[in-house]
């Protein structure tokens, strides 16, 4: 899957559990594991991009790089409520 298609599945699931409770997504955590074939900073790229294509309310991005972890890029947590804060930030790999 292609780089655009991989942020627009990952921000879909996320916003699909801040729809069915009724909140807002402001924040997303993702994982790169071992078979990721992008880098944190492409991936956050892609994730300011989309959010902006999509006229979303700012959302705070985080990447943890795993590579002990054997997929490539997963959803490990949402941050929901209202939207505040600086969209996407940038923020130093783990």
């Amino acid at each position: 899957m292609s780089l655009v298609g991989t942020t627009e599945r990952l921000l879909e699931a996320a916003l699909a559990v801040a729809q069915r409770r009724g909140l807002a997504l402001v924040g997303i955590e993702l994982r790169l594991g071992a078979r990721a074939t992008s880098t944190p900073k492409r991936l956050r790229d892609a994730f300011v991009r989309e959010v902006h294509r999509r006229r979303l309310s700012p959302i705070a991005l985080t990447i943890e790089v795993d590579p002990r972890q054997p997929g490539t890029v997963d959803v490990v947590g949402v941050a929901l409520g209202e939207a505040q804060g600086p969209a996407c930030a940038p923020e130093s790999p783990r």
